[in-house]
């Protein structure tokens, strides 16, 4: 079986996903960084120091590899937001969109930048556009009460 990957390169990718769950479900789940190890099964844990907003900083724990800094660097409640984490000459950006309703719609996208950002999309890029379809998957069903 041929494993799904998320669309564009190992650099920048992203994954769209449909569900029956109302935009705020999801949202509530994406702006809560204590819920992201219910759904993203590579997390052990994630934790905001404050409020969900811009320049608000936080750390993830993944189950492999050493705990991370992010920082939220855009926000738009309801809607999207953008979160940094920085590596060694290099940042890995994440920005998480809702995009249409009455189906909810939602878009996840990953990119390495920065002088460095060769060396990490190599390193983890193909693993990480494999993780992000079923992870997305997973908020949708919990987003829809399924789990």
């Amino acid at each position: 079986m041929t494993e799904e990957l998320a669309a564009g390169t190992n650099r920048r990718f992203h994954h769209t996903e449909h569900t029956d769950a109302a935009s705020d479900e999801i949202w509530a789940r994406w702006s809560d960084p204590e819920t992201w190890g219910d759904w993203d099964k590579g997390l052990q844990r994630a934790e905001l120091n404050g409020a969900f907003e811009v320049g608000a900083a936080g750390t993830i724990t993944p189950l492999k590899g050493p705990k991370a800094s992010f920082v939220i660097e855009s926000l738009d409640p309801g809607v999207s937001y953008t979160f940094a984490t920085a590596m060694p000459g290099a940042k890995l950006r994440v920005q998480r969109e809702l995009l249409a309703e009455p189906t909810t719609t939602f878009r996840h996208t990953v990119w390495f930048d920065g002088p460095m950002a060769w060396l990490f999309s190599r390193l983890y890029g193909k693993q990480f556009r494999a993780a992000l379809p079923p992870t997305m998957r997973q908020l949708a069903a919990l987003a829809e009460g399924h789990t």
